[in-house]
C-alpha cells in the first residue's frame, strides 16, 4: 500500500516525480494562497506523512490533532 503525503505547496517537479517514482501518493494544496491551519489538519488527517514549507505552523497542537502522522517535514 502506497503511503500518502500533503504537500502544502506547489514544489519543483523534479521534486516531485522523485517522490512518486518511491510509490507515494501524493495530494498537493492547489491553491495559490497558502493553506489554513484547518485546511492543513483536514488534508492531512488520512496522511502518514505531511511536506510543508517553512511559514506553515507546524506546532504541537496541530501534530496532536493528526495521529496518523509519522513524518513531516520542510
Amino acid at each position: 500500500m502506497k503511503k500518502k503525503v500533503f504537500i502544502t505547496r506547489y514544489i519543483p517537479q523534479v521534486a516531485i516525480d522523485l517522490l512518486i517514482s518511491n510509490s507515494l501518493e501524493l495530494e498537493i494544496w492547489p491553491h495559490t494562497l497558502p493553506p489554513s491551519r484547518e485546511d492543513i489538519i483536514h488534508y492531512s488527517s488520512d496522511k502518514e506523512a505531511l511536506l510543508s514549507l517553512i511559514t506553515d505552523t507546524i506546532d504541537k497542537d496541530l501534530i496532536d490533532q493528526l495521529p496518523m502522522l509519522q513524518i513531516i517535514s520542510n
